[in-house]
C-alpha cells in the first residue's frame, strides 16, 4: 500500500469561508508564515553536536567525529547546515513530513545528506511492517542508495527506512506518514486567510463604506454617472482615509455596509492569530498578542518556548539520528544533541557570575566555562577547584578525600602557616 502526500493537498479545496488553502496559500497568511519560519529557523540554527562519552562521566563535544563535518556540510550541493535543515524543517512543519536520505560511504558510515521535498517522496509499507520509500532526486544520480542493483544513473531510488531519516507529524495511518497540519485544521486557517484578505478589499476601497447616491434633484444618466465616478475618485485608496467627499446640496450619501470597525475585523483577526498559532504550539507574545502569563519574564517565556514548542520536533530528530547515524560501537560511545543554551542567552553581566560561581563552587573548571564563552583556554585552565572549608557529609575532622587524595582541614592550613 502507498502513502504520501495528498494530491488534493497540492491542487486544494475550498473552505467553508470561501478561501482555497494549501500549504502554498496558506503561507500568505502572515500568522502561518511566523509560525513556519520562527520554529524552522530557532531549531536550524541550533549547533548539532556530536559528543562522546566521557571515562568518569558525563559528556564532551567531539568536533573531530566525522559526523561534525557533516553538520557542516550536508552534501555537495548544500553548503550551509542552517538553509539546508531550515528548508526540510519548514516542509515538515506544512507537509507534516520530512526526508532526508542517507548516502553511506563503502564503510557503511554516511557521508551525505540529501533533502527530499514531500512531492518527491511516496512511502509503501512492506510485509515485515517497514517503510519503504521511493524518492526522485537529480542530487542522487551517480550515487549509490540501499538497493545495490539500482541504476545510479538515474534520479529514482529505492530507499530503505535504515537509510531515509523521516520527521513524522501527527497522523491517522498507523505512522507510516504524517499529516500536514493544513489538512487537519483548513478551517482555521482558511478564516485567517479570509479576514486577512476583507482586511484588504476594505483598504482598496479606501477603508470605505458603500453608498447609495440619493438626490432629490432630477440628474440625467450622464450627470449621475459623472457624479459617481467622481465620488470614487474622492474616497477610493488609502490617500483618501478619512477625507469626506464634497457633494452637491441636493444629493446625499446613504451606507449600504458596515465599516471594517462595526464588523469586528480588529478583534476576529486577533482571535484567529491564536487559533492558527495553538496549530503548531506557538506562543502568542511572538505574535505581538497580549500573552495571560504576563508575570513571566522573558527569559521564562523562551525556555517555555524550547520546551514545548521546539523539543517535540528536536527529539525526533535525535532520536531518529542517533539510531541511524551512528553505526557500530560508536552507538555506546558518542550521541548527537542539540545545543539549546545559546537561545536563550543571559546578558554578559549575568553569564559571568554565573561562571564564577560554577567555578569556585567546583561544577566547571576555568577552561570549560571560557570554551562555553569561546573563547581559549590557558595552561593550568583545566583543573577543577573546590572550597577549602566543604566536606562531605559524616566525615570526621573536617578532611574531605577525592580522586586526587585528601584535601587538608582548615587546622592543617593554620598550623602549615603558623
Amino acid at each position: 500500500m502507498f502513502f504520501g502526500i495528498n494530491p488534493g493537498l497540492l491542487s486544494g479545496g475550498t473552505t467553508f469561508s470561501g478561501v482555497v488553502v494549501t500549504p502554498s496559500t496558506a503561507m500568505k497568511s502572515s500568522t502561518v508564515y511566523t509560525c513556519v519560519t520562527t520554529i524552522a529557523s530557532s531549531i536550524a540554527k541550533m549547533p548539532l553536536k556530536v559528543q562522546a562519552l566521557h571515562e568518569t562521566g558525563g559528556w564532551i563535544d567531539a568536533p573531530y567525529h566525522p559526523l561534525s563535518d557533516l553538520f557542516s556540510r550536508p552534501n555537495s550541493r548544500d553548503k550551509s547546515w542552517f538553509q539546508f535543515l531550515n528548508n526540510n524543517l519548514i516542509q515538515y512543519l506544512l507537509f507534516g513530513n520530512a526526508y532526508l536520505a542517507i548516502i553511506r560511504g563503502r564503510d557503511g558510515r554516511p557521508s551525505e545528506l540529501i533533502g527530499l521535498d514531500s512531492g518527491q517522496v511516496s512511502v509503501s509499507e512492506a510485509q515485515n511492517g517497514d517503510r519503504v520509500y521511493h524518492a526522485t532526486s537529480k542530487q542522487f544520480v551517480g550515487k549509490k542508495t540501499s538497493k545495490a542493483n539500482e541504476d545510479i544513473n538515474g534520479p529514482s531510488r529505492t530507499i530503505f527506512q535504515d537509510d531515509m531519516i523521516h520527521l513524522v507529524g501527527s497522523n491517522l495511518n498507523n505512522n507510516i506518514v504524517g499529516q500536514s497540519p493544513i489538512t487537519l485544521a483548513a478551517e482555521v486557517i482558511g478564516i485567517d486567510l479570509a479576514i486577512q484578505e476583507t482586511r484588504a478589499g476594505a483598504f482598496r476601497n479606501g477603508v470605505s463604506l458603500q453608498y447609495i447616491i440619493k438626490t432629490s434633484g432630477r440628474y440625467k444618466p450622464e450627470k449621475l454617472q459623472e457624479l459617481r465616478e467622481n465620488l470614487m475618485k474622492g474616497i477610493a485608496g488609502t490617500a483618501n482615509t478619512g477625507v469626506g467627499p464634497a457633494l452637491p446640496p441636493d444629493v446625499d450619501l446613504i451606507p449600504m455596509n458596515l465599516s471594517p470597525r462595526d464588523l469586528m475585523l480588529p478583534e476576529m483577526g486577533e482571535e484567529s492569530k491564536r487559533n492558527v498559532a495553538m496549530l503548531w504550539n506557538f506562543p502568542p507574545h511572538k505574535l505581538g498578542l497580549d500573552d495571560k502569563d504576563a508575570a513571566a519574564s522573558i527569559e521564562q517565556k523562551e525556555r517555555t518556548y524550547i520546551s514545548e514548542t521546539l523539543e517535540p520536533i528536536t527529539k525526533q530528530f535525535e532520536q531518529i539520528v542517533n539510531d541511524l547515524l551512528l553505526v557500530g560501537d560508536d552507538k555506546k560511545h558518542y550521541r548527537i544533541k542539540f545545543d539549546d543554551t545559546q537561545l536563550v542567552m543571559p546578558v554578559y553581566k549575568d553569564r559571568v557570575d554565573a561562571g564564577v560561581k560554577a567555578v569556585v563552587s567546583g561544577l566547571l573548571s576555568p577552561n570549560e566555562w571560557r570554551a562555553d564563552e569561546g573563547r581559549p583556554g590557558y595552561e593550568g585552565g583545566d583543573t577543577i577547584m573546590r572550597p577549602l572549608n566543604t566536606g562531605a557529609v559524616g566525615e570526621k575532622d573536617g578532611s574531605e578525600t577525592t580522586q586526587a587524595g585528601e584535601m587538608p582541614t582548615d587546622n592543617e592550613v593554620e598550623s602549615e602557616e603558623s
